[in-house]
């Protein structure tokens, strides 16, 4: 009787019950907090500042914690009752492109899932309503160059939808710049725009899906379809695979009732109403210096802001499967990708102050940032407790009539019960909803759990203390460069480890010393920092083991769903990324000597032609240009046709005095 009363009050009023929870969570456990911090002698200036850090970073806690439990308590989705369309239907859906930007990635990767949704769509009938773009920001030649060789292999055949590929020769504002462009050039021509990372994958029937919803409301601008991670081969990536499929779906769910018509913008995976993008995501540029200043470096949440600043709405679509991404495999990748992020949601702060913006969207930005900008308050939060602890004794009594040694236990049990709470709920939910033909048995699926949370603490502590750095080194201006993901296997070294953890290990080592010297008690408080810290290297090194992940993978530890039966778009990828390379690298100096790649190139470079200075053009030259001389000549036609004529010309004169003699 009363948990249904529950799930009606989470049903009828989603916003006000995550609320609720977040605010009884943040006040209950800063009451305690305070009442122990005041029982020897009562609150000090240490313990103000440390209660301020601990009500702010509780409440937090509060906030993920409520929209996880309201979510799994909220009925999940209808499953779709929408019968698949027939190709005379498909027809008549308005022309939308699917957008591809790449940046300096490995184009048989890319080309992997651009021709696996290539497939799925045209063999459902969407072969006349999509258009695939692959637009390129590449700056190493010779990646460039296997762009175009990929591209040319994938157009070999007459198969809809058509592939078009185009290479700008200045990357301009980044990924923003490059569907811009895109907009500014071809946009006109298509009614939506499906955007998609170079990892993204989406099956046909939910690209299909998400134009037919756009259909049903011309005040959608835009609908995000939350991807799913795949491809993990590293502990640390089959953990967040195993995490997002299993805890994922309740958390979802509780952020889109909390969201409504406002909801984000993540980049990827979601589809664009062109015309409300082209009307109202202009990006502005900030004033001030970079990082803080200068060009939006993320741009998908202003993006989504502007869009509800115009009265569009933004939608997710938690319940839409088939869609999918891949996420860093070692931790060194993982934090760098999250030092790009960490500016970019540092940059919002700036954008927030400056602009008449909703209040969800501000909540949006705002919680972006402080995704960051919570672990250097956790980190002072700590320093200051490991302070107290250090000068002051615990042997006062709290308000409960029970000693603050066991007061702090009690916080601590307290606090391990909401942390598991709604994983636990999660788990439960998603072994009740799963069909038990389609799932593993529930015993497995709670071992994996446990192995994920183990996993996910340890790793904790170190996010701390290297989210930290970022966001001091961003705040004190320094720039971080926004270069092409590692998307393949990573095995590091010993000494790649140790160069990134050791200081963890000193600091840890202190922390452990002195802890043990003045109240030893308190190492339960400390352990899983400790654990972390003082293990860092080799933690780092089990994280971003491929070899681990592969053997846990093959003794069915963390497996998700799209592993044990891999829809038919996840098929057709991999069977690409099986197929062998070729014997030579699609490189400039091969562009040169092949006439057939030549001409395409030179079609291609006609199109964006911006010779820049008079560069030697012998084979031999091209060996000693420097990497922006080999920039240079690839767009330079004419001078290509000059290295083209030139390798033949040598070629011919080679064989004629050959002949002769």
């Amino acid at each position: 009787m009363i948990l249904r009363a529950v799930k009606s009050v989470a049903q009828n009023h989603p916003k006000a019950s995550i609320m609720s929870i977040a605010l009884a969570v943040c006040g209950l456990m800063s009451w305690l907090f305070l009442d122990i911090a005041a029982a020897d002698g009562g609150l000090g200036p240490i313990d103000a500042v440390t209660g301020t850090f601990f009500v702010l970073l509780t409440g937090w806690l509060g906030y993920g914690i409520g929209m996880s439990i309201v979510g799994h308590l909220l009925p999940p989705p209808e499953p779709l009752s929408t019968e698949p369309l027939s190709p005379e239907e498909l027809a008549q859906l308005p022309s939308t492109a699917i957008l591809v930007p790449v940046y300096n990635e490995s184009p048989r990767r890319v080309a992997a899932g651009v021709r696996a949704m290539r497939e799925e769509l045209a063999k459902i009938g969407g072969g006349e309503t999509f258009e695939f773009f692959l637009l390129s920001d590449t700056t190493n030649p010779d990646i460039a160059a296997e762009e175009e060789a990929v591209w040319l292999e994938m157009t070999s055949d007459s198969l809809k939808p058509s592939v078009f590929y185009r290479r700008r020769p200045k990357n301009i504002a980044r990924k923003s710049g490059n569907i811009a462009e895109f907009c500014e050039r071809w946009g006109g021509r298509y009614r939506y725009l499906i955007v998609l990372d170079a990892d993204s994958l989406m099956s046909g029937a939910t690209l299909v899906e998400m134009v037919r919803r756009m259909e049903q409301d011309e005040r959608v601008a835009l609908i995000q379809v939350p991807p799913r991670p795949i491809n993990g081969a590293s502990l640390l990536a089959r953990a967040q695979q195993f995490a997002a499929a299993t805890y994922g779906s309740g958390f979802l769910r509780g952020y889109r009732h909390w969201c409504g018509d406002a909801a984000n913008y993540w980049g990827h995976n979601a589809i664009i109403r062109t015309r409300a993008f082209v009307q109202c995501c202009g990006l502005p540029t900030l004033p001030g210096e970079r990082p803080m200043g200068g060009e939006i470096l993320s741009h998908d949440f202003v993006e989504a802001a502007l869009l509800r600043r115009a009265d569009w709405k933004v939608r997710i679509a938690d319940d839409l499967g088939g869609s999918y991404e891949e996420t860093p495999g070692s931790v060194l990748d993982y934090l760098q990708r999250d030092q790009r992020w960490c500016q970019g949601n540092l940059q919002h702060l700036n954008f927030l102050v400056r602009c008449q913006l909703p209040l969800t969207n501000r909540w949006h930005l705002l919680c972006g940032a402080f995704s960051y900008l919570a672990s250097p308050l956790w980190l002072a939060f700590v320093v200051l407790q490991l302070t107290l602890l250090l000068s002051v004794s615990s042997s006062g009594a709290t308000s409960l009539g029970i000693s603050a040694a066991s007061a702090s236990l009690l916080l601590l049990v307290g606090t391990l019960i909401l942390l598991m709470a709604p994983k636990v709920l999660a788990v439960t939910d998603f072994i009740r909803s799963t069909p038990i033909e389609n799932r593993r048995p529930a015993r497995a699926i709670w071992l994996d759990a446990a192995l994920e949370t183990v996993a996910s603490t340890l790793f904790a502590p170190l996010l701390m203390w290297f989210h930290s750095q970022f966001v001091i080194a961003t705040l004190r201006g320094r720039r971080v460069e926004w270069n092409a993901q590692n998307r393949g296997d990573v095995n590091l070294t010993w000494e790649d480890a140790w160069a990134v953890g050791w200081k963890l290990v000193v600091l840890g080592s202190i922390a452990a010393v002195l802890i043990w010297l003045v109240n030893p008690t308190a190492l339960l408080w400390f352990s899983p920092l400790l654990a972390s810290w003082l293990g860092a290297a080799p933690l780092i090194l089990v994280l971003s083991s491929p070899q681990l992940g592969r053997w846990l993978q093959s003794h069915g530890r963390l497996l998700i769903a799209e592993e044990s039966n891999p829809c038919p778009v996840m098929q057709r990828q991999q069977a690409y990324f099986d197929l062998p390379v070729p014997s030579e690298d699609a490189t400039l100096e091969r562009l040169v000597r092949d006439p057939h790649a030549m001409a395409a190139h030179i079609a291609i470079a006609q199109l964006s032609a911006d010779p820049l200075s008079n560069l030697p053009v012998s084979e031999l030259a091209l060996s000693e240009m420097t990497l922006d001389q080999r920039r240079e000549l690839l767009v330079d036609a004419d001078k290509l046709h000059q290295a083209h004529a030139a390798y033949w010309s040598e070629r011919l004169l080679q064989d004629v005095e050959a002949r002769a003699r």
